[in-house]
């Protein structure tokens, strides 16, 4: 399971540049390349604040659709760690996983 980074500074998972959910989705169907895919976990910090940073930068189970992806074995994500980028992001569109690469 991957460690994963994430500059998604706005999302209420995110606890100095780590998330800290245990169980994270990346969405991308039929991507191409890493712009094609998105965090599908993102949730904007709009008044509440982060439930914990306990798990932050902890191995995370990623559920998966970018099957095109080296790291996608299953529709689950065998990298070691991924990077999630967002700087400026305020929805899930605005995010994608640095991570991926074309089989």
């Amino acid at each position: 399971m991957p460690k994963v980074y994430c500059s998604a500074s706005a999302c209420v998972h995110n606890s100095g540049n780590c998330c800290t959910l245990s169980n994270l989705d990346i969405c991308g169907k039929g991507a191409k390349k890493s712009f094609d895919t998105e965090c599908g976990s993102f949730y904007e910090r709009r008044n509440e604040t982060m439930v914990s940073n306990e798990g932050a930068c902890n191995s995370t189970e990623i559920n998966c659709e970018a099957t095109k992806c080296v790291h996608n074995i299953d529709k689950s994500c065998n990298a070691s760690q991924i990077d999630i980028s967002g700087v400026g992001a305020y929805k899930c569109s605005q995010t994608e996983c640095e991570t991926y690469c074309k089989k």
